[in-house]
């Protein structure tokens, strides 16, 4: 079932300055996830901030999850562009409720 769900992306460009944009994951695997961007990043290296459903954020953490990773790919489309991005490290497995 595709699901498509909010998240901020993060990048720094060559001079060091600092964007945050609102995207859309399409995608989302332990490895990586694919973006839709209004448009491309400038770095390929990118920070997402992922909402976590409250029931599997452990007690005491936050319910969203920043995950660094690089770009892998980009394909410009009309109104936006796709961009793969490999996580720096896999996401856990999170046993689901009631397991």
């Amino acid at each position: 079932m595709p699901i498509a769900f909010p998240v901020f992306v993060r990048t720094i460009d060559e001079q060091g300055k600092m964007s945050l944009e609102f995207a859309t994951a399409i995608n989302v695997s332990a490895g990586g996830v694919l973006l839709a961007l209004r448009k491309s990043p400038r770095s390929h290296r990118l920070s997402i901030e992922i909402p976590v459903s409250p029931v599997a954020a452990p007690e005491g953490q936050n319910a969203v999850r920043f995950i660094e990773g690089d770009v892998v790919r980009t394909e410009v489309r009309d109104k936006y562009s796709l961009v793969g991005m490999k996580f720096d490290k896999p996401l856990p497995v999170i046993p689901a409720a009631g397991s």
